[in-house]
C-alpha cells in the first residue's frame, strides 16, 4: 500500500505514479479552493508538498520494510495516530503501532 494521510483523509495511491496522483490530487484541491498555498510549483515535488503541508507518506519502497514518512517539524495529529495503529494493528505490524506512543 502507497498512500498519504492528512487527518482521516487517505489518499490511496500506485506506487509506481505516486508522483504523478500527489501532483493529480493537488491540482483538483487548488482548482476546488481546498489548497490556496502557491508557495510551491507541485509537479516538480509533489509528495515533498504533501509532507511540507502535514500529510503523512505510507510507503512500502523495497517490499521488505513499511515506512511513514512525515515532517520531522510538525506532530502526528490524533486522527493520524489512530488511522495508523488501526492500520498496523490490522496488518499484524505491532511494533510499529506501539511506535506511535513514542512519538
Amino acid at each position: 500500500m502507497v498512500g498519504y494521510l492528512l487527518m482521516e483523509h487517505f489518499i490511496l495511491l500506485n506506487l509506481q505514479n505516486i508522483d504523478i496522483g500527489a501532483a493529480a490530487y493537488i491540482k483538483k484541491m487548488r482548482k476546488s479552493g481546498g489548497i490556496t498555498d502557491t508557495t510551491m510549483v507541485p509537479e516538480k515535488e509533489p509528495g515533498d508538498y504533501l509532507i511540507r503541508h502535514g500529510w503523512v507518506l505510507l510507503h512500502n519502497p523495497h517490499n521488505y520494510e513499511f515506512k511513514v514518512t512525515a515532517d520531522p517539524t510538525k506532530s502526528y495529529t490524533k486522527s493520524q495516530i489512530d488511522f495508523l495503529y488501526d492500520y498496523f494493528m490490522k496488518h499484524g505490524m505491532e511494533n510499529k503501532a506501539n511506535e506511535l506512543f513514542l512519538i
